[in-house]
């Protein structure tokens, strides 16, 4: 089984497809990463060297792999940052593609645009999302920031959450996943699921460090553990808590980046799981 994941790339550190990759490797996928920009390093730790792909060059590539028929083995595919909304068609055709070569491929979008109250992708990105990408996702994971550029919503509580997710689903997704949620324990993180006519929290601790790419490594995490098991309860339960390890690991070591190499073990089997409690 593959997974086709459109989504940036850095060469030093874990982000986007460099996040991706090796969990859904270790989950036991073939993985065809085909990066919209690749950069040197996150923009947080010093300016970038590097390039944001075309929609020319996104669909080449596709256009390759669509060439040697292996599209019908591709059982999903996970879009995460597109440097700019000129690459979202180009997306949004290797999803209806590779359907067309497996009708059971699921597109597992994670609408990167930005994060504490800034959007940082060109373009009418979020346009994009609410008019044509959303309508035909099978699962949607945004951060809460993103959650309330999608809906018009400001989710900066639970509750706010709630109301967003409602939204998103009256739009199409069969699953979201909001993301950093503000807790009433200030002390903590929420992470909403909302699937059929349920909605689940789970609270983790605040884990102050820089997390660039621990959106991306879930969206990972859930996709490879939801295509194995097909229970989003279970799926979103693992991806959190191995996020949450790989955080408390780079924490411990002070690290400026996230390291996945390191904690590949616990990041799939961590040792501190967290209960989930229903909301709806």
């Amino acid at each position: 089984m593959a997974i086709l994941s459109i989504q940036s790339n850095v060469i030093t550190g874990y982000v986007g497809n460099a996040a991706a990759r090796l969990p859904l490797q270790r989950l036991g996928f073939e993985v065809w990463a085909l990066d919209t920009v690749t950069l040197s390093n996150h923009p947080a730790i010093c300016p970038p060297t590097g390039q944001i792909s075309t929609p020319e060059q996104i669909l080449d590539l596709f256009n390759g792999i669509r060439s040697l028929g292996l599209l019908n083995k591709c059982v999903a595919v996970l879009g995460g940052y597109l440097g700019n909304a000129e690459n979202g068609p180009a997306l949004l055709h290797a999803v209806s593609r590779t359907r067309k070569e497996n009708k059971r491929a699921l597109f597992v979008c994670d609408p990167v645009m930005g994060d504490n109250g800034r959007i940082y992708v060109d373009g009418d990105i979020v346009s994009f999302y609410t008019n044509k990408a959303m309508s035909i996702a099978d699962i949607m994971l945004p951060n809460a920031f993103e959650a309330s550029l999608l809906t018009g919503i400001s989710v900066t509580s639970v509750s706010t959450a709630l109301q967003a997710i409602q939204n998103l689903r009256n739009r199409g997704p069969a699953i979201i996943i909001v993301t950093g949620v503000k807790a009433p324990d200030t002390s903590k993180l929420a992470t909403l699921i909302s699937f059929k006519d349920e909605v689940w929290q789970t609270l983790t601790p605040k884990v102050e460090i820089q997390s660039h790419g621990a959106g991306d490594l879930l969206s990972a995490l859930f996709t490879g553990n939801y295509i194995q098991n097909k229970n989003p309860l279970t799926s979103v339960s693992n991806a959190i808590a191995g996020v949450y390890s790989v955080l408390k690991n780079a924490k411990k070591t002070d690290a400026d980046t996230l390291s996945l190499t390191s904690v590949q073990e616990t990041m799939l089997d961590p040792p501190e799981t967290f209960k989930p409690e229903r909301l709806k």
